[in-house]
């Protein structure tokens, strides 16, 4: 809801600026200059910052003065090592009724994610401080999941799990860029992506009865994938 009324707010402010403005303002001063640096942050629903295109550094440097390269990248990991527990209703066919088990194990799991993008803007002024930007470029992401659970007796379940995730994709971006200082502007965005990939996941499970008896199934899943994602986001340049 916050976030609405964000881009509620940023639309209605530049429609009267817009509509009110005199003398048409160009891209050849600064900071649309040859050179010109900036670090992008995403305002979220909270109206903190966080980065704009990525989770570790948005980042975007002036070609010229209409044209602009925005690199982002994410990057992200987990590792987790632990016991835990929990009760596990377990089915007895030889008496036909059920009982609560509880279930101890180990836990190991390992987790890494890494995409990178890469966009080429392309800036037009509007009037007053405003700017229309377009742009484009590729993306590509890679993801790997490892877990492992074991349980502290052999008459319990087990789960080994593995995924490996690469895709590759081109993603387009519309929006409105307001200078509101010399250094500092708004940024309200729509982008798009679409991208193809590859995917293996293995998983390992044993179940085992309140009997003693027990099943295993060991499964493999591979081959290509597809996803195409959109959204809107409100953001603010810093120009170093």
């Amino acid at each position: 809801m916050r976030f609405n009324s964000l881009l509620l707010i940023f639309s209605c402010l530049l429609y009267v600026n817009v509509l009110h403005a005199e003398n048409p303002d160009t891209t050849k001063g600064y900071p649309f200059i040859k050179g010109t640096k900036a670090l992008q942050f995403r305002v979220n629903s909270l109206l903190s910052l966080d980065p704009f295109q990525g989770s570790l550094i948005s980042y975007q440097e002036q070609l010229t003065s209409e044209k602009a390269r925005r690199i982002g990248v994410s990057i992200s990991s987990k590792l987790w090592n632990g016991d835990g527990s929990h009760d596990e209703l377990r089915y007895s066919s030889y008496d036909s009724t059920y009982d609560t088990t509880d279930y101890s194990f180990t836990r190991n799991e390992y987790s890494f994610a890494l995409s990178i993008s890469v966009q080429q803007i392309k800036y037009e002024s509007l009037k007053k401080g405003f700017f229309f930007y377009s742009g484009a470029g590729p993306t590509l992401g890679f993801s790997y999941t490892e877990r492992n659970i074991k349980p502290k007796t052999e008459f319990d379940s087990s789960n080994k799990y593995l995924s490996k995730y690469i895709n590759i994709g081109y993603g387009g971006v519309i929006g409105v860029e307001w200078l509101i200082k010399k250094n500092m502007s708004l940024l309200a965005e729509y982008r798009s992506t679409i991208s193809a990939g590859y995917k293996y996941i293995s998983q390992y499970l044993k179940f085992v009865s309140s009997s003693g008896s027990y099943n295993i199934r060991d499964e493999i899943t591979k081959g290509p994938t597809f996803n195409f994602s959109s959204g809107v986001k409100i953001g603010l340049s810093i120009y170093l």
